[in-house]
């Protein structure tokens, strides 16, 4: 399916020298299209993508060929799952398509998933990997929840159990005085 569609693409972009540069071309669209999407809030919204990106017909007949996007309506279109149009902003952010810093995007929970999987297709070099995780975990903490001293178990059990017999012998004194 997705060479037969390729095939087509061919035959639209007679200028493309071969299926890559139309890949290429394919991947740099929906990902300005999803890295906007993203930043403007609508991850997983179903639009009109004509508004949002500037492409013609035959990328978005390449897409839904594909099955990368969905039909929606007469011109609309949306990426079939959320994962790929994360995948498609991380690999234009990666390729340079996009433009932001790692740090002002790690600041809000939206980017997490493009972030994680940034990472993944650029390989950054290793002071950029360590700057980045050690914003992740910087960002993750704030969310972590505290975890229990090791006395609190053992002192919950000791006061369940003692309101439990006490509770019981009031009831006994209750029921058979």
């Amino acid at each position: 399916r997705v060479s037969g569609e390729l095939s087509k693409a061919n035959q639209t972009y007679p200028n493309a020298t071969n299926q890559d540069e139309v890949v290429k071309s394919l991947k740099r669209v929906l990902g300005r299209i999803a890295f906007k999407m993203i930043s403007q809030d609508m991850i997983g919204s179903k639009i009109d993508l004509h508004r949002i990106g500037a492409f013609d017909d035959s990328i978005q007949s390449i897409g839904i060929g594909t099955g990368l996007l969905v039909p929606v309506g007469q011109r609309g279109a949306t990426f079939y799952h959320q994962l790929i149009q994360e995948y498609f902003a991380a690999a234009a952010l990666a390729e340079g398509h996009v433009f932001r810093s790692l740090s002002s995007l790690s600041r809000s929970e939206k980017w997490l998933e493009t972030l994680v999987i940034y990472y993944d297709l650029a390989r950054p070099q290793d002071r950029t990997r360590f700057r980045f995780l050690r914003l992740l975990r910087q960002r993750n903490g704030l969310t972590l929840q505290p975890t229990l001293p090791p006395w609190t178990i053992p002192v919950f059990l000791v006061w369940f159990i003692a309101v439990g017999f006490f509770g019981a012998n009031l009831l006994m004194d209750w029921i058979f005085t």
